[in-house]
């Protein structure tokens, strides 16, 4: 039996880039298991790790808006404190719109 293991996927967008780059149903397709048979996510997973993880059960949230602009940001990749940074961003996303009516 495979050990459910569900993430939490943020869609953000920095708050001078109004447009989202794709719609949450893409990125529903390819981290859910509504995406199942596409050879999304979820489907790697289940071969990676042969049927013991599913991931199927993940859910995709935003799109929320950083409290930043893009030009405020400073990378990440080698850099741990960019990494860290946009982190912190993007749960202050979260939490502003927790907030919202």
């Amino acid at each position: 039996m495979a050990r459910q293991t569900p993430w939490a996927i943020l869609l953000c967008k920095w708050n001078d880039m109004p447009n989202e780059a794709k719609p949450k149903s893409f990125f529903e397709e390819l981290f859910t298991a509504s995406g199942r048979g596409s050879r999304n996510i979820a489907d790697f997973f289940d071969d990676v790790s042969h049927g013991s993880v599913d991931v199927g059960g993940s859910q995709v949230f935003g799109w929320l808006t950083l409290p930043k602009k893009w030009s405020d940001y400073k990378g990440s990749g080698v850099n741990p404190q960019g990494r860290q940074r946009s982190h912190q961003l993007g749960k202050a996303g979260r939490d502003s719109r927790q907030h919202q009516p």
